[in-house]
């Protein structure tokens, strides 16, 4: 099963690995290059905002 994910910054249309199923971290939208904070648990969307890249490496 695939995980998909709409960017919020762009629209595209993003798939996940089922490997994803309970994951929380960044995702990067290879279309506009926007950071994406996501959480997922079973495999369902719990949360995504967008993120700066100071973020990532605090």
């Amino acid at each position: 099963m695939e995980i998909k994910i709409n960017c919020i910054s762009c629209g595209h249309q993003i798939v996940i690995s089922d490997s994803y199923q309970d994951y929380e971290g960044p995702i990067k939208c290879w279309v506009c290059a926007a950071l994406l904070d996501v959480k997922l648990e079973d495999g369902r969307i719990k949360r995504i905002r967008p993120m700066q890249l100071k973020e990532i490496t605090e």
